[in-house]
Order: structure tokens, then sequence, then C-alpha cells
């Protein structure tokens, strides 16, 4: 009896950890941190309030696991770059204060413990540590194409690229400025103002709109090195508009906002090759949803303890239910007969 009991009962624990992969998300108008299942169970829960110390909550967003466990952002798309933990225990503080205004996105290279970030208005790609240790440092200032959005990191190239909303194009340079800024795509690709972007496998995918309701909100991709032209993977319907986006293996990831309110989000999942229709995982009052981390945003210095466990295959949860059904007639039949 006991051990049927412990058999069960740790099936029934790796089931539930199995699918306990999280997302974390921004909201700029509650000023929140906010944390949700990977799986679309639940709805997403506040992690901090006042996330960042201005009134205009925090935009882009990664999340750095392993030894690190920590959340990083663009604080009050400001003078700010924040930091709170992975768990909601503290309180988030100002890692970085740069002159720089709009830190709208952010990405980080785990080899190297560095953090790299837009800075809109302030026409320069910034890094500092992750650790507060050290000083700023400009990787590209003074540049020509104003209004810096999204960011992100290709590791294997110590390539950066990032989003100009002003000039509705795409750059490229080296992580440590060496070559760039490279204009890889443009509005003469079709390119309508470029939000956050992530890398993966080669390909960049993006968000873009206009800002308004003319049906232009869509998510983009394009190959990394320029070689291709740019295609619309999925289109969002008015009255929202996208923002941020991750992908998680062959599925991204995206949030929209209602352009009209700060009450209607929603939380997107589509195929990366565009392939079907995108479905909502989340949708409600989120304070206005901005960045979200939910797989090449998720960092690892090592991979955390949690990560180890196995994600059971639709054999391995058919052979669950089985188990979990045979348990119960023997437990039964055992009650029954005492």
């Amino acid at each position: 009896m006991k051990r049927v009991t412990l058999v069960l009962l740790a099936l029934a624990l790796a089931a539930t950890t199995a699918s306990a992969q999280q997302i974390y998300l921004t909201a700029t108008s509650s000023n929140e941190l906010l944390v949700a299942n990977r799986n679309g169970t639940g709805a997403p829960t506040v992690l901090f309030t006042n996330a960042a110390s201005s009134s205009s909550g925090p935009a882009g967003l990664i999340a750095v696991l392993g030894n690190v466990n920590k959340l990083f952002y663009g604080g009050g798309n400001r003078t700010e770059i924040d930091v709170a933990n992975v768990d909601g225990s503290g309180v988030p503080a100002v890692l970085w204060s740069d002159a720089g205004d709009e830190h709208l996105g952010i990405t980080g290279d785990p080899a190297t413990g560095m953090l790299f970030w837009t800075t809109e208005s302030g026409e320069a790609i910034r890094s500092g540590a992750w650790d507060g240790s050290g000083v700023i440092t400009d990787v590209f200032s003074g540049m020509t194409d104003a209004g810096a959005v999204g960011i992100t990191f290709d590791s294997a190239t110590d390539t950066l690229y990032w989003t100009s909303v002003e000039d509705d194009a795409i750059y490229s340079g080296a992580s440590d400025g060496s070559t760039g800024p490279t204009q890889v795509y443009g509005s003469a690709d079709g390119v309508i103002g470029p939000r956050q972007i992530v890398f993966s496998n080669g390909m960049l995918y993006w968000t873009e709109h206009d800002g308004g309701s003319s049906g232009t909100g869509r998510i983009v991709s394009a190959p990394a090195n320029g070689s291709g032209t740019p295609s619309v993977l999925h289109t969002v319907p008015d009255p929202f508009l996208p923002y941020g986006i991750d992908i998680d293996g062959a599925t991204l990831l995206w949030t929209e906002f209602e352009y009209q309110s700060s009450t209607n989000d929603r939380v997107m999942t589509g195929a990366a090759d565009g392939s079907g229709s995108p479905s909502v995982l989340f949708a409600g009052s989120f304070g206005g949803l901005r960045g979200i981390a939910a797989g090449a945003n998720i960092l690892f210095d090592q991979p955390p303890p949690e990560m180890a466990i196995p994600t059971l295959s639709r054999w391995g949860a058919g052979l669950l239910m089985v188990l979990l059904a045979g348990g119960a007639i023997v437990i039964l039949r055992r009650m029954t007969s005492s």
C-alpha cells in the first residue's frame, strides 16, 4: 500500500513540475513585473509592484537564471537599468543609472556577464556588467539611426541586433563595437516601426506596427545575415498592437496591448515558421504588457536545477494516466477488502 502510494505521489509530482516552466512579463502602465505559467494555465500574477522608480514602468525584459536568478529590464523608460529577483523576494533595485533615456530593450551575454541595452533618445547602444561592477560602456554612440528600441544577441558570432523605430530599420554590430552599425533591413524591405526583436538559429524575429489602427501590427522574420526578405509570419488584428517577443523552440510568444486602452492585454503564441493561426495564451487587464522572457530571453550562466526535470511526452502522459488509474483500482480494492 505504501509503495503504491509513494509511486503515485512521485508520478503526480513529476507531472506537476514538468509543466511548471514560467514566463516573465513587464507592464508599463501598472509599473509591474509579472510571472505566468508557460503552458497557459492559471493567470499572470504580480511579482513586483513599483518595479521602476519612474511612473512610466518597465519595457524590455530578460531573465538570467542559474547562479544569478535575476530579472533585468529597462526601468521607467528613462535613466535606469533595474534588477529584481525572479522569485519575487526582496525589492527591485537600480543596477545602472544611465543618462541616455528610453531604455526599451535589453539583452545579455551569459559567457561574459554583460548586459546590453538600447537608448532610444540617446542614439547609443550601451553595456554594463550584470553584477553592477565596472562602468557603463558605449558600444555604439552618436548613431544616425535614432529610436533604438529592441535588442538581441547572437553569442556564436558576438553580434548585436537592434531595431530603430524612427528609421524603420534593423541594425547589427559587434558586441565590442569593433564593427558596425550596419543596416540589415530597412524601409525598402517593408520594415515598418519595428519594436522588440529576438535572435534564434540564424533568424531574426521582431514585432512591428505603425502605432495606430491602420492594420500594420505584425510578427516578422528574416535571416540575420540580411540575405533574405522579411516575411510576415502573423498579423495582429485591430485594436491590438504587438510589442515584446521571444522564441521557445519552434514557437514564438509575444505581447499585445490595445492602443486605445491600458487595460486590455494579450500574450500570444504562434508557429515560428508562420504556419497556422496564433493562439491566445493569456488575455485580460495586466497593466499594459510590453516585455516578455519565455525562451531565448531566459539566459543561463549555468543550468538551474529546476530545468533538469523532464517534460512528459504524449506517450509518457498516457502511461502516467494508465498507472494512476491502475494504482487507484489497487487502492480501492485494498480499502474495500480491509
